[in-house]
């Protein structure tokens, strides 16, 4: 697990990693850059990373959004843990035949 403390940050990090992530759990609301801003700077680069998107708004991200960005999924607030950590399993779980056991290396994730 990464942490960072804003969307810039996340993008730096993302853009950054050696071995790209499996998974990316953003908020929706962040100060500077928004989660679908962060979602589509990374999809840039990852076109595989699932991506979760947390919210507290009803229908924040529409169904248009989620298939352009290919977000796996888009989590509720108030959310409990057993929620958001069944919503991250399937998420990584959804990108392991990528990217463990398979013959896709991580450049074949990057666009070119």
């Amino acid at each position: 697990v990464t942490a960072a403390a804003d969307g810039e940050a996340a993008l730096a990090l993302c853009s950054a990693a050696v071995e790209p992530f499996d998974v990316l759990l953003t908020d929706l609301t962040m100060p500077g850059m928004n989660g679908i801003e962060l979602v589509r700077a990374i999809r840039e680069f990852d076109t595989v990373v699932a991506a979760v998107v947390a919210s507290g708004y009803v229908d924040a991200v529409s169904p248009e959004q989620r298939e352009e960005l290919g977000i796996f999924a888009c989590v509720q607030k108030p959310y409990t843990r057993d929620e958001l950590s069944s919503t991250v399993r399937s998420a990584a779980e959804s990108a392991r035949p990528r990217t463990r056991g398979s013959s896709t290396s991580s450049a074949d994730r990057r666009s070119p």
